[in-house]
């Protein structure tokens, strides 16, 4: 048999130093972080080399072992008992390592009162980060030259990059209850912007962010609404991950075939650019100022976020687009292998910037504090996430195809789920806190192994905690 024996090693420390009231203003936070994941495998497969010598009655391997040559017509419920001497012949340990490491130097300072204006102070934050990222894949020899039985190929990768960026915030108070203006009991502007620069790359992104913070007629009701633009860096191994192979059942767009166990190969992608997004958000929320509600909150906020060039890999979409487009609905780095006949014989994927992601929604909150002389303080919360539509494209111009309560992976691992929500209650009594949480998921459309639709049911988890 086949083992697979894998260890996971993260690591994750910080050190700082933090000031207040500098000058009688001021506050910096600055440090230094390092984390790093380590996967070590320690295989035991069968080489492909040995495995041809073991089957070979005059090979030199068995001649110089002297025992028989492995019979492999014999299996589970018919064992042969000479393969037992044999089969550690043309067994092997393989020992792969891959680590994902980042090391981040940062420092923000920020003050409540740079200046004032009309509606008071201005508070403002800057700072500048600094970053070093790297991903090692090193395999074991044997897998590099791809000599396992029923395993592919692996390639040796080791990159970095260096990123930079500088970021900044300021808060407006437009007008202040001091001030008695109708209308506009209090308004506050917020505006930021970071700026992030890739220099392995010689790349550049700004992105900025305004918020409006408005209460009209005193501290019941606040809207608030926003707009920014964002961006998602590709990560190191989307873009430099080596060739994987494996085997997956496919659809020829051609006939509408069914392949199975095709052979595909799925790679990382050094010319991938970051993703771009806007997100929009308005809101409302809603604190009663009368006493028999006193602790009480609520919220209620509409989203809508536009994202372009989202990093995807999907091998039966790129079978797709050759089967529409040809040579031409490929992207660099994907391509259809056909034999002389015209069969499909192998279909190579890469990650590439794909279309347009539109998704929209709202959430909802509530809370209340109890706050009692003899029992302790009770905290009671509640969330929930609603996703109206979540719209994607694999490429650019292409329809946008609705992923909302569909699984994504076709493997009902991941979805996109219509709700999820959380309830949760806290006692907090002298030095003792008890926390009882509920998380609801959603149910979601998912497909048998037969390709039939079948209802994956929504879950409940229950989470339990206590502090002193």
């Amino acid at each position: 048999n086949r083992v697979f024996h894998d260890t996971n090693e993260a690591f994750m420390g910080t050190v700082g130093i933090r000031g207040q009231d500098i000058n009688g203003k001021f506050n910096f936070d600055s440090g230094f972080r390092y984390s790093e994941i380590t996967f070590r495998g320690k295989d035991r497969l069968v080489s492909a080399r040995l495995w041809n010598q073991v089957v070979n009655a005059n090979s030199t391997l068995l001649q110089n072992a002297d025992v028989a040559a492995y019979n492999p017509f014999g299996y589970y419920a018919n064992p042969i008992p000479s393969n037992a001497a044999v089969t550690p012949l043309a067994t092997v340990t393989l020992h792969d390592v891959d680590t994902s490491s980042i090391g981040n130097g940062f420092i923000t300072v920020n003050t409540e009162r740079l200046f004032d204006i009309s509606g008071g102070p201005v508070g403002a934050a800057m700072g500048i980060d600094y970053r070093v990222e790297r991903l090692q894949q090193s395999p074991d020899a044997l897998n590099v030259a791809g000599d396992t039985v029923g395993s592919s190929p692996l390639a040796v990768t080791d990159h970095a990059r260096k990123v930079g960026a500088v970021f900044g915030e300021m808060s407006f108070p437009i007008t202040s209850p001091e001030q008695k203006i109708d209308g506009f009991y209090s308004l506050k502007v917020d505006v930021a912007a970071r700026v992030e620069k890739w220099f392995t790359s010689n790349d550049r992104t700004a992105v900025p962010k305004i918020g409006i913070a408005w209460k009209p007629f005193g501290d019941s009701f606040l809207f608030r609404a926003s707009a920014s633009k964002g961006f998602l860096e590709p990560s190191m191994f989307k873009l430099y991950s080596g060739p994987i192979a494996a085997l997956q059942t496919l659809v020829d767009p051609r006939n509408n075939e069914t392949l199975d166990e095709e052979p595909i190969i799925q790679k990382g992608n050094p010319t991938l650019k970051a993703e771009k997004s806007k997100a929009y958000n308005i809101g409302i929320v809603w604190t009663p100022e009368n006493k028999s509600l006193k602790g009480f909150t609520m919220n209620v906020d509409a989203w809508r976020l536009e994202r372009d060039g989202t990093a995807l890999i999907d091998v039966q979409d790129t079978l797709d687009r050759w089967g529409a487009s040809g040579n031409a609905g490929l992207v660099t780095g994907e391509q259809v292998v056909l034999d002389a006949a015209g069969n499909i014989v192998q279909v190579v994927s890469s990650y590439h910037n794909a279309g347009q992601t539109i998704a929209d929604g709202a959430d909802f909150g509530a809370s209340y504090v109890l706050d009692t002389d003899t029992a302790g303080r009770w905290d009671f919360s509640g969330a929930l996430a609603w996703i109206h539509s979540y719209r994607q494209a694999s490429v650019a111009g292409a329809t946008l195809e609705q992923l909302v309560d569909q699984t994504v992976d076709g493997e009902g691992n991941d979805a996109i789920l219509r709700k999820k929500a959380r309830l949760e209650t806290t006692w907090t009594y002298k030095g003792y806190q008890t926390t009882l949480a509920g998380n609801f998921i959603d149910s979601f459309q998912n497909y048998d192994l037969d390709g039939n639709p079948v209802r994956t049911p929504s879950t409940w988890t229950f989470d339990l905690r206590f502090s002193y």
